[in-house]
Formats: structure tokens, sequence, C-alpha cells
């Protein structure tokens, strides 16, 4: 497994993506590259520490960009700790992620599989909705 993640930006355009699978007690994550090669994968628990933990592998400098498939209360934490360390989240609706998982190589569904999937879509496609904090 990569304990490390180096990001290279052309074009303002991120050279890894993150992809979240979430879940209500554990996420799936999965970092990419810019040729769509794994770099890393992990399930994390939906508690601080784990998410702490999975937010070191990357720093705030990398500019890493992330991509989630929920924006419910199952992903709230994750989300203000990815915003709270400055990194930029995008939006992959399920609907989505379900229509580019055929175009992937393998049958099964899985929590690792949809965040490869979920990373890769956030790669190839650049018209997702950034993820922010709501304003009060």
């Amino acid at each position: 497994m990569v304990t490390w993640v180096w990001v290279v930006w052309e074009d303002d355009l991120a050279q890894v993506w993150v992809g979240v699978d979430g879940g209500r007690q554990t996420h799936h994550a999965a970092a990419v590259d810019v040729a769509g090669r794994v770099l890393w994968s992990m399930p994390v628990v939906n508690d601080q520490q784990a998410i702490a933990e999975m937010l070191a592998r990357v720093s705030a400098d990398d500019e890493v960009l992330w991509a989630v498939d929920l924006i419910g209360c199952e992903t709230g934490l994750l989300r203000a700790m990815l915003a709270a360390a400055g990194h930029r989240t995008v939006y992959v609706p399920g609907r989505t992620v379900k229509t580019m998982a055929e175009g992937f190589a393998g049958e099964a569904k899985t929590d690792a599989r949809d965040a490869v999937v979920i990373a890769n879509t956030a790669r190839m496609r650049r018209d997702f909705l950034p993820v922010t904090p709501r304003q009060s």
C-alpha cells in the first residue's frame, strides 16, 4: 500500500483524484493518478480519528481533488473535515457512478470498486458541482 501521494498541477487540473464511496458506518476511499491507476485504496470508519488518518495520507498543499457520492448526513463529518483542511471536493451523484461503473472492468459491486469508479469519474469529467460548507 502506498503511504504517500504526490500531485502535479497543470492548467489548474489536479493530477490525483480521491473517490469516496460514502456509507453510514464506513466509507471506502481510493486515489487514482492521471492515467487512472490506483495509488491507494482503503476502508475508513466514519469517525474523526479514522478520517484524520486518511487525510494525513495527503497534504492540503497537494491540492488533491476529492469526490464523494453522497452529500447527506452520512458524509457530513468527512465533508467538514475536508473543508477544514482546505481540500477541494465535488459531488458525483450515485446515478452517475452506476452508469460509469458499466465502463470499468469488474462485475461485482463493491465499495472499493465504487470508490475507484468515483475517483476516475471525477478525473474524466469536469462538470461536477463543488461541495462547499453552508454559510451561516
